[in-house]
Order: C-alpha cells, then structure tokens, then sequence
C-alpha cells in the first residue's frame, strides 16, 4: 500500500547534503554561532563546516 502526501512532491537538487545546507553562508559567516549546547559550549559555523568536512572525508576513506 503506497501513501501519497497531499503536498505535491519535493524537488530534490542534485548536490550534497553539506553543500545544500551551506550554500548560503558567506565567508562573513564564519564566526556566528551555528550550534550551541547546554552547557554553552558550540560551534560557529566556520567550524561546523570545518568538522563536517573531515567526517565526510573520514567515511569516504572507509569507502
């Protein structure tokens, strides 16, 4: 049984999650907060893009 959204459906662009959730962010970007924990400890947006980064390049190395 297949069920349909009643939204039509999503385009979804042909680039990679980080580049899609990243495109809009400048080189005066960098330095704002991107994530903040509880203990207000996070990571600006420079270093989540930095740190996504060497994820991605860790799993592609692991094939």
């Amino acid at each position: 049984m297949i069920i349909r959204s009643p939204y039509p459906d999503i385009v979804i662009p042909e680039v990679s999650l980080p580049e899609f959730l990243f495109a809009q962010l400048g080189t005066e970007d960098a330095d704002r907060p991107a994530v903040i924990g509880t203990s207000h400890h996070g990571y600006t947006y420079g270093q989540l893009t930095a740190a996504v980064g060497r994820v991605a390049a860790g799993l592609a190395e692991r094939g």
